[in-house]
């Protein structure tokens, strides 16, 4: 016997601009020192289902849905796709992490990184078709902690003045 878990369908990818598309138009907003990063031509191509911008973060529920795909042709070596998919898997937690906070990753005063985190690969997929990511953080048990799905620790000591005590 088998039992699979269906979740409800993702929203759909028309009509939903790429992360390169967004920064393309927010071109003006964009730090100098990251803007070549954020307008360059990515190996992935990556659509969020809900924006959340950088640079200047809002509260929100720690979930993000995008979609993703290879930006080009990938060999047929699965090897390869679950590559691309554990580096891509890497993009979401830092904003999954900081919406509850209201805090964007590219706000001033802010330096982040992500340090280590697992993943399965329950059965086979091609990154060259669009695949469906949904990435959730539980609430962090205390304001310098973080935590993603599966996974460790995600963060310490981060946050801007504006949030620390004292």
């Amino acid at each position: 016997m088998s039992i699979r878990k269906q979740c409800r369908p993702p929203p759909p990818l028309d009509g939903l601009p790429s992360e390169t598309d967004i920064a393309r138009k927010l071109a003006h907003l964009l730090p100098p020192q990251v803007k070549d990063k954020f307008l360059c031509d990515k190996p992935l191509e990556i659509r969020p289902v809900e924006f959340h911008n950088p640079m200047k973060g809002h509260i929100a529920e720690p979930v993000r849905q995008v979609w993703l795909r290879a930006n080009g042709a990938v060999p047929d070596d699965l090897r390869i796709h679950q590559y691309l998919l554990g580096y891509a898997s890497d993009f979401n937690f830092l904003p999954v992490a900081l919406q509850p906070h209201g805090v964007g990753f590219l706000e001033p005063g802010m330096q982040v990184a992500t340090i280590d985190h697992s993943m399965w690969f329950h059965r086979p997929f091609n990154i060259n078709e669009c695949c469906f990511i949904a990435s959730k953080a539980p609430r962090p048990p205390a304001p310098a902690a973080s935590f993603a799905a599966n996974s460790t620790p995600r963060m310490a000591r981060w946050l801007p003045q504006r949030f620390r005590k004292g």
